[in-house]
C-alpha cells in the first residue's frame, strides 16, 4: 500500500505544492475582495518577487501576501529567504504570509486550512512566530 511521505517529496512535487497552495490562496481570496482587485503575480511564471500575490484595495493601498503550503496538516515550520524578510520589514502592516496545509500537487484536500500571519515582524518582535538558522552544508 502507497504511503504518503512529504519528507520524501521530489523538487518537482515540491514546486507543484507550492503552485497549487499558490492558487487556493488566490481563490480563497477573490471570494473575500473584490476578484479583480487580486493579483497572483506568479500566475504564468515564477517572478522571482518576495511576495506571490497583491490585493489593491479601493482605498489605494496594496497588501503584499506570501503563500506558504505544506502537504502536511501540521507542519509549523517553513523556510523564509532574506528577500522576503525585508519585504515584511519595509511593508510591515501590508505583509502577510498565508500558510495552506494539506496541499498536494493535484490540489488543496477538501479538509486543507489556511492561516494568516499578518504583519510577521511584528509577530517575531511579540514572540508569536520564531526564526530559526540552518548552516547549509557550504558552510559545514
Amino acid at each position: 500500500m502507497f504511503q504518503f511521505r512529504p519528507n520524501l517529496l521530489t523538487d518537482e512535487a515540491k514546486f507543484a505544492i507550492g503552485r497549487v497552495g499558490e492558487a487556493h490562496v488566490y481563490d480563497l481570496l477573490r471570494t473575500e475582495y473584490p476578484p479583480e482587485s487580486v493579483e497572483w503575480i506568479n500566475e504564468v511564471e515564477e517572478t522571482g518577487r518576495p511576495y506571490d500575490i497583491c490585493i489593491h484595495h479601493q482605498s489605494g493601498g496594496t497588501e503584499f501576501i506570501e503563500v506558504k503550503s505544506t502537504s502536511t496538516y501540521d507542519k509549523r515550520v517553513f523556510e523564509m529567504s532574506v528577500q522576503e524578510l525585508e519585504c515584511a520589514t519595509q511593508k510591515g502592516s501590508q505583509y502577510s504570509i498565508y500558510r495552506a496545509f494539506a496541499i498536494r500537487p493535484q490540489g488543496a484536500l477538501p479538509d486543507s486550512r489556511v492561516i494568516r500571519l499578518r504583519n510577521p515582524i511584528t509577530l517575531l518582535r511579540h514572540k508569536k512566530l520564531a526564526l530559526s538558522v540552518l548552516m547549509t552544508d557550504e558552510v559545514m
